[in-house]
């Protein structure tokens, strides 16, 4: 190889390179997935019972469905989320809803079968009417297999969908009804399943992981 050839060689190399250095800072970064938590809503999260009664998280550290074995009336619980956590325009990969819950009274899914689950809308408020009105989106999930007792079951919720619709709707939050639809047995025994709802403690209340892709 002459002098000449090497001294060109070197200079495209040099050329070469400089180009590939343009190139990469000139490239914008790829961006990772990012992850937003939806805490709870307080106002929006309790037990209803059949007669209107509403318990908020606030007054009762439990989300209640089932039925009371001294009144003879069906409760069912309501679970709602804030979305406010969520960019504008954010592209919603997936939403996963985490919540704790046990049968400490009676054996609901003994008595009822299975806790059926509606996205609702509940943004107004919570009274007599949300207890059976019209759902948004009905059965758009099931729960079965709780412990009975104290044990405490960790339960997870693809509620994607859902939140994807509220987000586009313009509603603040995403909220479920969990139901018992054989509920009251009128056996006078209490039956219930609990939903942690703690307000001094994120770990021990709902919360919802939000997935947002690039």
């Amino acid at each position: 190889m002459t002098r000449n050839t090497r001294t060109t060689l070197c200079l495209s190399l040099t050329i070469a390179c400089a180009a590939a250095l343009v190139t990469a800072c000139n490239t914008p970064p790829i961006m990772g997935l990012q992850h937003v938590t939806l805490d709870t809503a307080f106002d929006r999260t309790g037990t209803l019972r059949s007669d209107g009664a509403f318990t908020g998280m606030t007054d009762n550290n439990s989300v209640i469905a089932g039925d009371e074995g001294n009144t003879g009336m069906a409760q069912r619980g309501f679970v709602s989320v804030v979305l406010n956590q969520i960019p504008a325009g954010a592209n919603i990969s997936s939403v996963i809803l985490t919540l704790r819950a046990s049968a400490p009274e009676g054996d609901p899914q003994g008595e009822f079968g299975a806790m059926t689950i509606d996205h609702v809308n509940v943004v107004s408020s919570i009274n007599v009417t949300s207890f059976n009105s019209a759902p948004l989106s009905a059965n758009v999930s099931s729960i079965t297999g709780l412990p009975v007792g104290l044990a405490k079951a960790v339960i997870q919720l693809d509620i994607t969908d859902l939140v994807k619709a509220d987000v586009a709707a313009g509603r603040p939050i995403t909220s479920l009804r969990f139901q018992y639809a054989n509920a009251p047995s009128n056996d006078g025994n209490f039956d219930q399943t609990f939903i942690d709802a703690n307000q001094n403690d994120i770990a021990l209340r709902p919360t919802a992981d939000v997935t947002i892709a690039p």
